[in-house]
């Protein structure tokens, strides 16, 4: 999955922080592959992928750079983001 990222942020990022989004979205795809969420199927992983990497991109130029995060984001099911953060420690 590496190099997905770069098609949606091509110059936004230094590569060290690319990284960091990488290695956020392969988290959260480990995760919703190992729910069976539908959108994990093969008909759907493509627009899964795509969705996930838009939202840790959203959060990245917000500024957030902690990778546990911006994998657990997007998946939460909390209306509270704080209490998602606090979830992760």
């Amino acid at each position: 999955m590496r190099g997905f990222l770069k098609q949606f942020a091509p110059d936004v990022f230094r590569p060290d922080e690319i990284s960091i989004l990488e290695d956020a979205l392969e988290d959260a795809w480990r995760r919703v592959e190992s729910s069976n969420a539908p959108w994990a199927s093969e008909e759907y992983s493509t627009a899964g992928r795509t969705i996930l990497a838009r939202y840790i991109i959203m959060m990245a130029n917000g500024g957030e750079r902690d990778a546990k995060w911006l994998a657990a984001l997007p998946l939460a099911t909390k209306t509270d983001p704080q209490n998602a953060r606090n979830d992760l420690t």
